[in-house]
């Protein structure tokens, strides 16, 4: 809907005369610092209501007539300025978005293929060109010579008193109380009728609910522009640029690839910081507000150039990048060291990494032409890797297993166990590559069922592979356009799936080449039938979407009673069904438990079950904390022991610390309360403290290579483990 953002009433009755200079105390929209009060006012000439405009610029004696303007330009996003610098700056357009579609973009000579964009809105043209630009949208105030009609913008600086010189925009320095008056004149002489200038209003932004709808992150035009945002809200309406629209003169890096929110954070993952020649905000790594995108922190640098975003816990998350995998530290926001054993080999295009998942007790990440990473969450370091040279990408499937892709197969990894199976695809179908120029992929999992989503790359098709069935239909759904000389292919990711209702939102380009590719759709399909539900195409333009992203607006619900009485036997409790979320997998649930009195029972989170264990009878509190794409819910419940265990003895004695050999975090799992000491074989200490978090993460990057002993003592009993400290 258009919005009206000008005060069309003052025009219609305020119609008088601007003799001498408009009055400052009319003005409602200043900018700058200074001193010195003037009135900036401008006459288009182009038969659009108002004629005339003003706005209110403070500055000193010294400022000039044309810093004056390129400030209020950069300072009011509707307004927008071409100028040509031979020696000094030349006016040769200006513009303002009157409907306020923001949808500001110049093109030269007609050519629609190349339209240009300005985030400050200020154009510059050449000798050559100067009059051939003209404004994309045919509804805002827009003029400029053409070759046809060589028009000139004048400038008049009208004083006080009431009067009226021409004024050099190069040189002419501001006057306390003046008005400069940019009149655009026809070539015949003729000049607009500047009454009644309408002061504009100050510019305030309609808020946008960005937890009621779509995001859709782009690469943009490479070489012209950084990455975008767009957001489609809920009603069917774009909102374009949407980081920009809430940081004004701030970007994202250059070649957005991918988005994630984990917890009240939106984490936007770049190839490169900037272009080459760019001076520009931006970064690999942004981090805004997940709610109001507001920029938080960005930066240049992650070891390599930025692929994936995963989080890890509440305090680190991990960025995948050409060179391995960065920690984050989600606490203080800084970028940490590249995880030991992940490194590439120094090129762009071997050896990176790319997409990642949570589950259990690791994360495990696609490496290209390896396999698949297995980093323990715990103490972040590298526990194995699975061999899988031709790997593409990977995913977490409502099943809880990780899914892997390769060249011919899926592959099915059980996240306790890293047991693999594969199941081979038949030769009209292939999941796309993730790999080269490398985008997100497109494997992605159903939330309310066990299904798998991919692009077939054998066809513009998308593939659905029913896990419980092990059916695999390899044309659920067809890209449309398919008879036309120009085709729709995937662009990106290619698809994801929207976590309430299993719809697949689908991102697709047409096939070609140049301005082919500004030609952009969004296509809503029902995960169950394949139906198109709705179609939604951008505003022309080289996009190039990465991929959608889903706001997180529900939290983990933990479904268990207030009390639990456990008995004899162990108590076995599935938090695939006891711990979920509405708008994210149970197995992407991570969660983790504490028993105040150890000494009464003992309880531990393996693989997706939560089992208690009698000790003594006796009765104590348990705490389950589960944290779900970094929103957190806490349940304390009640435990009453009436019996001992059979299996209580060697369940509360069971003692284990991984990886061993270890580089520099070891994780131990033993009872809460233990102590636990690392000697060298003479006998000196070079670590020890007590066992607070289960498990816990013990830092050895500072003990040198060798073989120690680890003793982890509970009361009169302690056991010793061997350590081989790489």
């Amino acid at each position: 809907m258009k919005r009206y953002i000008l005060l069309l009433t003052a025009w219609m009755s305020s119609m008088l005369a601007l003799v001498g200079a408009y009055p400052l105390s009319d003005i409602t929209y200043w900018t700058g610092e200074g001193e010195v009060e003037v009135a900036l006012v401008i006459a288009w000439n182009d038969g659009r209501l108002p004629e005339a405009l003003a706005w209110g610029y403070r500055g000193t004696g010294e400022t000039t007539v044309v810093t004056m303007l390129n400030e209020v330009v950069k300072a009011d996003p509707r307004l927008f300025s071409l100028t040509r610098r031979q020696g000094g700056y030349t006016v040769d357009g200006l513009g303002f978005d009157l409907n306020g579609e923001n949808t500001i973009a110049l093109v030269v000579g007609g050519d629609t293929t190349y339209p240009k964009y300005q985030p400050s809105g200020l154009f510059t043209s050449t000798p050559n060109n100067y009059n051939r630009w003209s404004c994309t949208d045919a509804e805002d105030h827009w003029n400029s010579p053409t070759e046809a009609e060589p028009g000139v913008w004048r400038c008049l600086e009208l004083s006080p008193d009431g009067a009226t010189v021409e004024a050099d925009v190069n040189t002419t320095r501001l006057q306390p109380g003046a008005t400069y008056l940019f009149c655009y004149e026809m070539p015949d002489g003729s000049r607009p009728d500047h009454t009644g200038a309408v002061a504009v209003e100050p510019y305030e932004l309609a808020p946008v609910d960005y937890t009621q709808g779509i995001f859709l992150v782009n690469e943009d035009w490479y070489g012209w522009d950084n990455g975008t945002v767009n957001f489609l809200t809920s009603d069917g309406h774009w909102v374009y640029r949407a980081f920009r629209r809430e940081n004004p003169g701030e970007t994202l890096g250059v070649t957005t690839q991918y988005g994630a929110i984990y917890g009240d954070r939106f984490f936007f993952v770049s190839k490169q910081a900037n272009g080459s020649t760019d001076s520009s905000t931006g970064g690999r790594l942004v981090v805004a507000d997940a709610h109001t995108l507001k920029k938080i922190a960005a930066f240049d640098e992650l070891g390599g150039d930025g692929r994936a975003f995963v989080g890890v816990d509440e305090k680190t998350a991990y960025i995948s990048t050409s060179a391995g995998i960065t920690r984050l530290d989600l606490e203080s926001i800084r970028v940490g060291e590249t995880i030991a054993g992940t490194a590439g080999d120094g090129g762009l295009y071997s050896g990176q990494v790319g997409a990642m998942v949570r589950a259990g007790r690791y994360v495990f990440a696609a490496k290209q032409s390896v396999g698949v990473l297995v980093i323990d969450a715990a103490s972040h370091t590298l526990y194995t890797t699975l061999e899988l040279p031709t790997i593409s990408t990977l995913t977490l499937g409502r099943d809880g297993c990780v899914w892997a892709a390769d060249a011919t197969s899926l592959i099915r990894i059980d996240v306790a166990t890293l047991e693999m199976w594969n199941r081979p695809l038949p030769e009209d179908c292939r999941v796309s590559s993730s790999w080269g120029a490398w985008n997100a992929g497109s494997l992605c999992a159903a939330y309310r069922k066990n299904f798998l989503y991919f692009a077939n790359e054998k066809g513009k098709q998308i593939a659905r592979y029913h896990i419980d069935t092990d059916e695999l239909d390899a044309a659920f759904f067809t890209l449309p356009d398919q008879d036309k000389e120009y085709v729709q292919q995937f662009q990106g990711a290619g698809l994801r799936v929207e976590p309430q209702n299993d719809r697949l939102f689908v991102t697709t380009t047409q096939s070609g080449y140049l301005s082919h590719y500004m030609h952009n759709w969004v296509y809503v399909v029902d995960g169950l039938s394949g139906e198109r539900l709705n179609t939604v195409e951008l505003e022309p333009y080289y996009w190039f979407p990465a991929m959608p992203v889903f706001p997180d607006n529900e939290a983990p619900v933990i479904a268990i009673a207030d009390e639990l009485t456990v008995a004899d036997e162990p108590m076995k409790l599935s938090l695939l069904e006891a711990v979920t979320d509405a708008d994210n997998l149970s197995a992407a649930i991570v969660s983790t438990v504490a028993v105040e009195d150890s000494t009464v029972a003992a309880a531990r989170v393996s693989g997706y079950d939560l089992t208690l264990t009698a000790v003594k009878p006796g009765d104590t509190w348990l705490t389950l904390t589960a944290n779900s794409n970094g929103r957190l819910a806490t349940k304390r419940v009640a435990l009453h022991v009436t019996g001992v265990s059979a299996a209580a003895r060697i369940e509360t004695r069971c003692i284990e610390a991984w990886p061993n050999p270890v580089h520099d975090w070891l994780t131990l799992r033993a009872p809460a309360g233990s102590t636990f000491r690392v000697t060298d074989l003479r006998g000196v200490v070079v670590c020890q403290g007590r066992v607070t978090d289960v498990p816990a993460g013990i830092d050895l990057s500072g003990v040198s290579p060798g073989v120690y002993l680890l003793a982890v003592q509970r009361g009169d009993e302690i056991e010793n483990i061997r350590l081989i400290k790489q």
